[in-house]
């Protein structure tokens, strides 16, 4: 290791820093500092919401303030403050703009996650609202680094605690962390005793030999990646993972600060009858983590219980034993502008019926109402004719679309193109262009109006649309030229109500079962091929999509039912096929692939 050399100019001054405390509002927490007059060393846990030096200075009777320039804030210093050499080309500063001196001024924000030496004139508290981020800094190999920990400071660890199981900072042949560096009083860096007790806020030169990847001995992070629980509008479920580095079990929480009254988050629970459960996420919930290993909590929004646009919280990571990390949570649901929870339902559904039970049209008694002289039938007919499905050996897929609309009609669809609508531009007072009305995606049933609009993928060579079709179901159009490809249903799309329609597929519509354009029998054609002859039947289809209320726990558990999900019964009625209806039925479950409320703009 080399000998640290000084900061001289930096730090000419003694520093105290007092405790840090946080108190929490939505995203926000409120970081305090209790500093002393002459130099403070300060670990930033928040991004200020404004990060201007002069106004998160602005209470400060401040002189100065200094930050590493690189995101690895390695240095050679030493405790003689007398020495006049220091690195100051690696390092940004800000003075009050009255001084002559901030003419030198490089530091223009002050961005979180990060320490800050700060020189005050007179005893002043440092109070800083932001949001907090979920990050694991890099550090310089072989060389001293500046930063602060996630210490809790209502129950702080010692350095040889914390320190202890990584042996990039640990000499575990002495017993003590390998170097760690305080600011004394008397304004010269100190070593650290052991025992000595870790301060919120504060931050220290720790020696790293060789790489590291040391955050605490209980991290924390997002399995997927980012800084924060941020759901945004469609992602369904993100992953919290505990990693515990010490050599012995630890009970950790997870704590919602400041809850709201309707749940918000759910959190993943494993039975071993039903598989996974998403539950209300309590206040605290308990993880206990097995010594060297990961656990996690899955967490997911609830945005059907939004009555605003969008939700933001934090949560509160604690292992008990002197490490505390924040988490910010955010998330926003689709058609914020909805305030009906039947307007919410807007968009594009995508799903599949699964028909498991069809009645049986050979049911009943047969009747001989009539017989000749030889004792030859003349007359059957079948009574008792059951209508009630009764179960199939396996289950019959139909896909289906439905598209709602923003005041809430529903239409089944039979085949719907994505499409790009351009936006539009004008000069504003300036002479400059700038977008009048932004682009947007569309949905489009009517071919004839492709040609308005511009694709959303490449296949082959070429710009497309995204096309979605459903087999199981197909019906005339309607409307001029039969554009219009959608059948609009009676009824309410939401949860616990239900909505219903019909098809009616004449005996010459390309698509009846009766129907075959080859067959001679089936072409409804006379003999010669010529003139229309009536050879099938019409066929009438009469369906009903019953949405359940609640999740009916036929398919994967969904934290989110009612919003980006619904299911429930599917029902049918064909008539037309058999002399007798058949009636069929089966579970359905629907998923919202698009927000775009207007169909065929």
């Amino acid at each position: 290791m080399s000998t640290p050399r000084s900061l001289t100019l930096v730090l000419a001054a003694g520093l105290a820093l007092g405790a840090s405390t946080a108190v929490h509002a939505s995203t926000l927490v409120t970081q305090s500092f209790e500093l002393n007059a002459g130099w403070n060393a300060v670990w930033l846990e928040v991004q200020p919401t404004n990060d201007a030096p002069a106004v998160v200075f602005q209470d400060l009777d401040l002189e100065q303030a200094w930050t590493f320039r690189h995101r690895l804030p390695a240095v050679d210093f030493i405790r003689d403050p007398a020495e006049p050499v220091w690195n100051r080309d690696e390092w940004m500063s800000w003075v009050p703009a009255a001084r002559p001196e901030s003419i030198a001024n490089n530091l223009f924000a002050i961005p979180g996650h990060r320490a800050y030496l700060l020189k005050l004139a007179a005893p002043g508290t440092l109070t800083l609202t932001g949001t907090p981020a979920l990050r694991s800094l890099p550090w310089a190999a072989d060389a001293f680094n500046l930063r602060g920990f996630p210490v809790d400071p209502g129950a702080p660890p010692t350095f040889r605690e914390f320190f202890r199981h990584a042996p990039a900072h640990f000499d575990a042949t002495a017993n003590a962390p390998r170097a760690i560096y305080t600011l004394g009083p008397a304004g010269a860096w100190l070593p650290v005793a052991p025992t000595d007790l870790m301060r919120s806020g504060a931050a220290y030169w720790v020696f790293s030999q060789g790489g590291s990847d040391f955050t605490a001995p209980f991290e924390l992070r997002i399995e997927q990646g980012g800084d924060s629980l941020d759901f945004g509008r469609h992602v369904v479920q993100l992953t919290l993972e505990a990693v515990n580095r010490r050599p012995a079990p630890v009970n950790a929480t997870l704590e919602q600060l400041d809850p709201p009254p309707s749940p918000a988050l759910a959190h993943a629970v494993f039975s071993a009858t039903e598989g996974t459960l998403w539950q209300n996420l309590p206040a605290l919930v308990p993880q206990d983590v097995p010594a060297g290993e990961t656990r996690s909590w899955r967490l997911a929004p609830r945005r059907q219980s939004l009555v605003s646009a969008s939700y933001a919280s934090l949560v509160e990571v604690r292992d008990n034993l002197g490490t505390r990390h924040f988490v910010p949570v955010t998330f926003q649901r689709l058609n914020v502008i909805a305030e009906d929870p039947v307007r919410r339902n807007a968009g594009l559904w995508l799903g599949v019926a699964s028909v498991s039970a069809v009645s049986e049209a050979h049911s009943g008694t047969l009747v001989t109402n009539a017989v000749a002289s030889d004792g030859t039938p003349l007359s059957i007919e079948r009574t008792g004719v059951s209508s009630t499905p009764t179960p199939t050996r396996s289950a019959f897929p139909l896909r289906v679309l439905i598209h709602v609309d923003a005041d809430g009609t529903a239409r089944l669809l039979r085949e719907v193109t994505q499409m790009w609508e351009d936006g539009t531009y004008r000069i504003n007072p300036e002479g400059f262009r700038e977008a009048d009305i932004p682009g947007r995606f569309v949905l489009v049933t009517d071919p004839a109006k492709f040609s308005r609009f511009k694709g959303v993928e490449v296949r082959g060579d070429a710009i497309t649309g995204r096309r979605f079709s459903s087999v199981g179901f197909d019906f005339p159009g309607s409307g001029p030229g039969n554009a219009d490809n959608f059948v609009t249903l009676a009824g309410t799309f939401a949860a616990g109500a239900s909505v219903s329609g019909s098809i009616h597929l004449d005996a010459s519509f390309p698509t009846n079962p009766f129907r075959h354009k080859y067959h001679p029998d089936h072409d409804n054609l006379d003999e010669r091929f010529t003139d229309f002859r009536a050879e099938a039947y019409a066929v009438t289809r009469a369906f009903s999509f019953e949405l359940s209320d609640t999740d009916p726990g036929d398919g994967p558990s969904t934290p989110d039912y009612g919003y980006g999900q619904l299911a429930g019964t599917y029902r049918e009625t064909v008539t037309g096929l058999h002399r007798q209806p058949i009636h069929a039925e089966g579970t359905f479950r629907l998923r919202r692939i698009s927000e775009v409320a207007i169909l065929n703009p």
